[in-house]
C-alpha cells in the first residue's frame, strides 16, 4: 500500500505544480465572476472566485454569499504555498460591482425554522446542528463551549455523523429484512442526510468518507476501506488542491481515518480487559468516538489553538445522546410538537454537560 500511496502523491504533486504554472498572476488583476467560497476568519471574510481570493471586512454573519456576482480589482500577490495550491491573492482589493444573490430559503432553512419555533436556544441550534449540520443559528457562547470541550464535531456534517445515521438505520432494519437490503437502505439514508444537511461540498465529502467506513463494516472488508479512503481523498485533492487547507476536509479525513485504523485497535484492547465498565463502553459504541477524537485532536489544536484534555471524558458523557437526538430531531420534523419535549430533554442534558465542563 505504501508504494501505491507514493505513486498517488507523486501524481498529485505534479498536478499541483502544473496548476501553479498555469495560474495567471499579473501586477494588477480585474476579476469578474460568482463567489464560490466564503470563509470567516474572525471579523474578516475570505472571498473566493475561481482561483482568486481577497479579504473583505464585514460584520458577524453578514457580507458576501455564495453565488454573488462580483467585479473586483487588486494587485496580484502569491507566495510559494499559493503557487502549489494554484491560488492567487488580490492585495488591496477594491470591489467595483456586486450583485447579491437572491436570498431564497431552501428546504434546510425551512426545517431549521421548525426547531427555532418549537425549542428554545441553545437547544434549537444544537439540534439543527446535529440533525442538519446547520451552525449559523447557534449561540456563539455555546459554540465556543463546544470547541473548548472538543465536542464541536457533533454539530458539523462530518463523516462521524454520517456513520451514526447509517448505523442507526441498519440496526433498526436488520431485524426486519436481509442484511444486504438493510445496508442498501442505510446508504440511501446517509445520502438523504447529506441532502438535508445542505448538499454542499463539505457535506458531500463527509457522505463519501462516511459511506466508505460504513460499507467496510457492513461487508466485513475493513482492511480495504483504508485504501478506498486514500483514493477518495486523493481524487478530491486532484480536483481542488486548496481543499488541503479546508478544516472540514481535514476533520472528515482524520475522523474517518480514526474509524478505519485506530478504532479496531481500541476495540481489540477493550476486549482483553474483562470488566463491566469496558463492556458498557463497547456496547454503547464509544470506541469509534474515542478513535475519532485521537485523530482529530491535532487538527483542532492547529486550527483553533485549543486542545481539550477533558475532551474524551465529555465525549463519553454526551455522545450516547447524539443518536437519540438525531432520531428525535428527525421525528420532530414530521410530528412537530408531539416529539419536541423529548427532543428538548435530550438536547438540554447535552447542553448542561457541555456548559458544566466548558
Amino acid at each position: 500500500m505504501i508504494k501505491r500511496v507514493l505513486v498517488l502523491l507523486t501524481v498529485l504533486m505534479l498536478r499541483m505544480f502544473v496548476g501553479g504554472v498555469m495560474s495567471e498572476c499579473k501586477d494588477e488583476v480585474r476579476v469578474r465572476g460568482k463567489v464560490d467560497e466564503v470563509v470567516w476568519k474572525d471579523s474578516v471574510q475570505v472571498v473566493g472566485i475561481d482561483e482568486f481570493r481577497f479579504e473583505a471586512e464585514s460584520g458577524y454573519k453578514e457580507g458576501y454569499k455564495r453565488g454573488d456576482d462580483v467585479v473586483v480589482v487588486g494587485r496580484c500577490k502569491r507566495g510559494w504555498k499559493d503557487f502549489w495550491l494554484g491560488r492567487v491573492w488580490l492585495d488591496k482589493a477594491k470591489v467595483e460591482e456586486r450583485i447579491e444573490v437572491e436570498d431564497r430559503k431552501g428546504l434546510r432553512d425551512r426545517l431549521v425554522e421548525i426547531y427555532e419555533r418549537q425549542l428554545p436556544d441553545p437547544e434549537a441550534g444544537l439540534v439543527a446542528g446535529v440533525v442538519l449540520g446547520h451552525k449559523s443559528s447557534m449561540e456563539q457562547s455555546f459554540y465556543d463551549s463546544l470547541i473548548e470541550t472538543g465536542t464541536v464535531h457533533v454539530v458539523v456534517a462530518s463523516g462521524y455523523n454520517v456513520v451514526v445515521v447509517g448505523t442507526v438505520v441498519l440496526n433498526l432494519l436488520v431485524y426486519l429484512m436481509r442484511r444486504q437490503q438493510a445496508t442498501l437502505l442505510a446508504l440511501i439514508a446517509m445520502v438523504g442526510y447529506g441532502w438535508l444537511a445542505g448538499g454542499e461540498a463539505p457535506v458531500v465529502r463527509a457522505v463519501i468518507m462516511g459511506s466508505l467506513v460504513f460499507l467496510a463494516r457492513a461487508t466485513g472488508r475493513q482492511t480495504e476501506s483504508g485504501w478506498l479512503l486514500v483514493v477518495a481523498g486523493w481524487l478530491m485533492l486532484m480536483v481542488n488542491p486548496q481543499l488541503i487547507e479546508s478544516v472540514s476536509f481535514q476533520l472528515s479525513l482524520a475522523a474517518t481515518a480514526g474509524l478505519i485504523w485506530v478504532e479496531p485497535k481500541i476495540r481489540e484492547g477493550m476486549e482483553r480487559v474483562k470488566s463491566s465498565w469496558m463492556r458498557v463502553v463497547m456496547e454503547t459504541e464509544l470506541s469509534p468516538t474515542l478513535a475519532a477524537q485521537i485523530t482529530t485532536a491535532p487538527i483542532i489544536w492547529w486550527n483553533f489553538g485549543r486542545l481539550s484534555l477533558i475532551s474524551p471524558v465529555v465525549n463519553m458523557l454526551v455522545l450516547p445522546l447524539v443518536p437519540m437526538m438525531m432520531g428525535l430531531g428527525a421525528g420532530q420534523l414530521v410530528l412537530g410538537r408531539l416529539v419536541a419535549p423529548f427532543t428538548y430533554a435530550v438536547a438540554h442534558l447535552f447542553v448542561v454537560i457541555v456548559r458544566w465542563f466548558g
